[in-house]
């Protein structure tokens, strides 16, 4: 971390540095998610001039896919920012960079306008010091014709599987904190749009596995109406579908198309 940046901005005290579940003591509320998504340690430090003051949260993922996971979550619209270099989106208030497994937000503490080309300053500093970036092949799956930019998830458990869908209490689809699986918006056939759901999985067996378990763990309100030996489809109390596939090494689950309002 560089320790000054131009315009009189220096180092507030010492770095904090946050381990495994210690995370709780920086950020209660999204704590599960982060450690589920494979965090493993943190590196906080304020900068100060004058009466304004900066933050740098830096995140240290066990890998890039969980890494490109919570900035896919943490994006938003994913603006970007004139100034900025690599993987960013953000606006005066806060900057979101992404790199390998590391995670970085910049966050304008006290909300000067004026403090934004320090803000500018410290991410491009940062993202120089980070190792190479590197793809997520998980994500490759999501190219298909109608696929809706900004709507790809990564998810790793029930924590972060719950922005795509609630299929039921617990680990559903056998995920273990291990296995990382991907789900994005579609064009419909019909119209609308509907929401792909795949993860793979390193055999067939561990495949079968989870599917034998997915779809006797299903939550309540999804009524199984059509069962075969490699797929169940179900339908919700409003009539909306949710067929659930297992492949060769695979789950693949498609929710029926929602309209273009989301219903």
């Amino acid at each position: 971390m560089p320790p000054t940046l131009a315009g009189g901005w220096e180092f507030q005290g010492d770095a904090r540095r946050f381990s495994g579940e210690d995370l709780f003591n920086h950020i209660d509320g999204a704590a599960e998610l982060w450690l589920e998504m494979g965090f493993r340690a943190a590196t906080v430090q304020r900068y100060r001039a004058g009466d304004e003051a900066l933050e740098l949260e830096i995140y240290e993922m066990d890998c890039t896919t969980g890494a490109r996971g919570m900035y896919l979550r943490l994006r938003g619209p994913g603006t970007t920012v004139a100034g900025v270099t690599g993987r960013h989106c953000g606006n005066r208030h806060q900057l979101l960079l992404q790199k390998g497994r590391y995670c970085v937000q910049v966050n304008n503490a006290t909300g000067f306008s004026s403090s934004q080309p320090a803000m500018i300053e410290l991410a491009k500093r940062v993202w120089e010091t980070l190792p190479a970036d590197e793809e997520v092949p998980l994500l490759q799956v999501m190219s298909a014709p109608g696929f809706r930019p900004g709507t790809e998830v990564i998810f790793r458990g029930p924590y972060s599987l719950q922005s795509v869908f609630y299929f039921g209490e617990g680990d559903v689809l056998k995920l273990e904190r291990r296995i990382f699986g991907v789900a994005a918006d579609f064009d419909a056939p019909l119209g609308g749009v509907c929401t792909h759901v795949w993860v793979p999985f390193d055999s067939p067996a561990a495949a079968r596995a989870a599917y034998e378990h997915a779809r006797s763990h299903f939550d309540a309100a999804l009524v199984p109406v059509h069962v075969r030996d490699r797929g169940t489809t179900f339908e919700d109390s409003a009539g909306r579908r949710v067929t659930l596939l297992v492949g060769e090494c695979s789950l693949g689950i498609t929710i029926d198309a929602k309209d273009a309002r989301g219903n």
